[in-house]
């Protein structure tokens, strides 16, 4: 019939215009979705029904959390038959005649729905619907003849129902759905009678299409590119001073954590005390700056020396008659062996018996390997010495110390015999 390929018609260009998909629309900010359904309508009426096709397409789009709205259309046959035997003439109102033996009524459809999805798995979307709709109708085959029912007509709907999607893939899931509806019609069989309107069930097999991703779309930020971080000056002597400005600012040794060997590093010298790290008595009280700091004095005051300056005033004994020894050390090494501490120990009893007398500490190496290496191995060496005199209770402001490198030999250094004594500290005194 006319109508029924009409309806068709623009139930299938309802689906193909829509031009974009969206998931389930749980999120709420879903796009377009849509797709096709079809199945069997089993009528509900006063006589025995027969089951009859239906066909729907449908558009969708999510409006909020969990939900949806859907405009549908749709083609279904309402069929059945009945007996008249088993109807009184008292319950026919009013009196009819047969016209055949079953009724057919051709329906089209078109509804507005919320489906509403409650649960979220991974693979299925179970939802309920509830709505309202629209019917025209034409009664293509009559079983009864009753003077109230016009052969075409029109009405409202109330479907409800529940359905499920399953996904196929991220654009295409599979859905089952069934429900009920019911109609503010009494005719849709050909017959008004006193049991109440007419509806019918229906259960329906479809396929949608649209972006079932596990998550909406969003837009990708770009992932800055780091900037590479500057790399930090060269600082080779680890005293807290770039090698640039100990060459450049404060002319002091850039091999050397501590130049002039007061035991205070350049780099504390210049940001934490204020001395001068090329100078070991920076106030020139007699006291060394490093001696100052651990005894708890101002390095930079030298009315607090006086305490040393009177340790100092005792009668200088005659440094001509007076000679410190050398201590030599192994290929590499900084390592004071028990032979040579056995002779500082000795040093250290003539130092503290003669507070008078200072003693600068100059350390040496053999030509092996680089200079400036050996220059920081010297000045470990004399450090060491020093060390040690200083846990034999010689004052530390009497001890400097000084690096010399591998520039002064006093040996050859193309025999083992000459590298080993040039492998050495002297103790000079003044």
């Amino acid at each position: 019939m006319a109508l029924r390929k009409g309806l068709l018609t623009v139930g299938l260009l309802a689906l193909l215009a829509s031009p974009t998909w969206a998931q389930f629309g749980r999120d709420g900010a879903a796009g377009w979705s849509g797709g096709i359904r079809a199945g069997a309508l089993l009528s509900v009426t006063e006589f025995e029904d027969e089951i009859g096709p239906t066909i729907w397409g449908y558009v969708r789009r999510g409006v909020a959390e969990n939900l949806e709205v859907e405009l549908s259309g749709g083609y279904g046959k309402y069929k059945g038959s009945g007996d008249i035997a088993d109807w009184t003439a008292e319950r026919l109102l009013p009196q009819v005649d047969t016209m055949g033996d079953a009724y057919s009524t051709d329906m089209a459809l078109g509804e507005v729905r919320l489906l509403f999805s409650p649960f979220d798995y991974e693979k299925w979307n179970p939802y309920f619907y509830a709505g309202v709709g629209f019917v025209r109708y034409d009664l293509d085959e009559q079983f009864l003849r009753t003077n109230d029912v016009e052969p075409i007509s029109s009405g409202m709907l109330v479907p409800v129902g529940v359905g499920a999607q399953y996904k196929l893939s991220d654009s295409m899931a599979l859905e089952l759905s069934g429900g009920y509806t019911y109609t503010m019609l009494d005719d849709l069989n050909g017959a008004i009678l006193d049991k109440g309107n007419d509806a019918y069930w229906t259960g329906l097999l479809g396929l949608t299409m649209g972006d079932f991703s596990a998550e909406p779309a969003r837009p990708v930020k770009p992932t800055p590119t780091p900037m590479p971080k500057p790399e930090a000056p060269a600082d080779q002597d680890g005293d807290g001073l770039t090698d640039q400005d100990e060459k450049t600012v404060y002319f002091t040794n850039p091999l050397m954590a501590d130049s002039d060997g007061d035991g205070l590093s350049d780099g504390d010298e210049i940001k934490v005390f204020r001395t001068d790290p090329n100078k070991a008595d920076s106030d020139g009280g007699s006291v060394g700056d490093g001696d100052e700091v651990g005894r708890g004095t101002d390095p930079l005051d030298a009315g607090d020396d006086v305490g040393e300056m009177e340790e100092r005033a005792v009668e200088m004994p005659d440094l001509t008659e007076f000679s410190l020894p050398t201590v030599n050390f192994p290929l590499g090494g900084a390592a004071i062996s028990a032979e040579e501490q056995r002779e500082l120990s000795n040093t250290a009893m003539v130092l503290n018996q003669n507070p008078g007398i200072l003693v600068e500490l100059q350390g040496y190496t053999d030509n092996v390997g680089y200079s400036a290496d050996n220059l920081r191995l010297s000045g470990k060496r004399a450090k060491a010495v020093k060390k040690y005199l200083m846990a034999q209770g010689v004052a530390g402001w009497r001890i400097t110390v000084k690096a010399v490198g591998d520039e002064q030999p006093i040996a050859p250094n193309d025999t083992p015999e000459g590298r080993a004594k040039n492998r050495r500290v002297e103790l000079i005194p003044r």
